[in-house]
């Protein structure tokens, strides 16, 4: 929460923006406003993400909600994230 601004700030930039579930690791629950807090970019709320065909998927719902083909899809979080982009997990 100390540095929140400034992190919504590093995204300035990027054309689309995908934000997968955050779970504690032992912390207190702290509620925040994803949706209102980037809303100023072009923003997808999902699940998760894998990789396939040489596709990375988003996923919502059990479904596919976005498919990227080409450009680049950067991805950082605790947990099995790297596993997801890399169609591992």
């Amino acid at each position: 929460m100390d540095n929140l601004h400034e992190f919504v700030e590093c995204f300035n930039g990027v054309d689309e923006l995908v934000i997968l579930p955050i779970w504690s690791a032992g912390e207190l629950k702290v509620d925040i406003d994803l949706k209102g807090v980037f809303s100023r970019y072009k923003l997808l709320m999902a699940d998760s993400v894998t990789k396939e065909d040489n596709m990375v998927k988003v996923i919502k719902d059990g479904h596919v909600i976005r498919e990227y083909h080409e450009g680049l899809v950067t991805s950082f979080g605790a947990g099995d994230i790297t596993y997801q982009i890399r169609g591992e997990a």
